[in-house]
C-alpha cells in the first residue's frame, strides 16, 4: 500500500509538471523524458516518509498541496 501511494503521488507530480510547466525544483535537472519519473518517485517517497531532505522542494501551489497531502497520509498510515 505504501509503495502504491508513492506511485500515485509520483504520477500526480508528473501531471502537475505537464500542466503547469514546473512542479519540483532544487538539485534536479529535467530532460523531458521517462527518466524524470525517478525524481518524482524519489520526492514522493520523501514526502510520504516525512523525511524531508531538502534537496528537492515544491515550486507551485498544486505541488505544495500534494506534498502536504502525501505527508499527512504517510503519518496516518
Amino acid at each position: 500500500v505504501y509503495l502504491l501511494v508513492a506511485l500515485v503521488g509520483a504520477i500526480g507530480f508528473e501531471i502537475i509538471q505537464l500542466t503547469h510547466g514546473q512542479s519540483i525544483g532544487g538539485s534536479v535537472e529535467f530532460g523531458g523524458n521517462e527518466k524524470d519519473y525517478v525524481h518524482y518517485m524519489y520526492y514522493s517517497l520523501v514526502c510520504i516518509t516525512t523525511v524531508g531532505f531538502g534537496d528537492i522542494f515544491p515550486i507551485n501551489m498544486p505541488t505544495k498541496m500534494l506534498s502536504v497531502f502525501l505527508s499527512a497520509l504517510g503519518i496516518l498510515y
